[in-house]
């Protein structure tokens, strides 16, 4: 829809661009941990790091791959406003031990993104990130 949309029809790579951009953007820790931290106490600064973190990638990814690349911010949004809303509704669940569960698990998912960025690859935070919702509801049974 969005390569017609745009007359990007003729573009053989606009699909491939288009989906390994949004899957690298949407499945990172930085973006859900972000989204629940603004859906939670309203600090938004980890989402406007990753802002700029990925505009910088979007524009290596453009150069490489094609234009494809420059829209993966629409599933991207779409995403991390759902995550974020979630997360505001169930913040009267969120006791401040809950919170401080959550802060330890994403501190430590979002260290794991800077190793990955150093050595790529060493660890898969899309296996990780349950620990989030794990650690949060342990919280509840001790």
């Amino acid at each position: 829809w969005v390569k017609d949309k745009t007359g990007n029809t003729g573009d053989p790579k606009f699909t491939q661009a288009f989906i390994t951009a949004s899957l690298t953007f949407t499945v990172g820790a930085m973006g859900v941990l972000g989204s629940i931290q603004d859906g939670l106490t309203g600090d938004y600064q980890t989402l406007l790091l990753k802002g700029i973190l990925d505009g910088v990638i979007v524009m290596v990814m453009t150069s490489s791959m094609g234009k494809g690349a420059l829209f993966s911010f629409i599933p991207v949004g779409i995403t991390q406003w759902l995550i974020t809303a979630l997360a505001h509704v169930a913040a009267p669940l969120m006791t401040p031990q809950a919170i401080d569960n959550l802060s330890y698990v994403g501190s430590i998912l979002i260290f794991c993104v800077g190793i990955n960025m150093i050595w790529p690859n060493k660890i898969r935070l899309a296996n990780l990130l349950p620990a989030i919702f794990i650690a949060m509801g342990l919280t509840f049974l001790i």
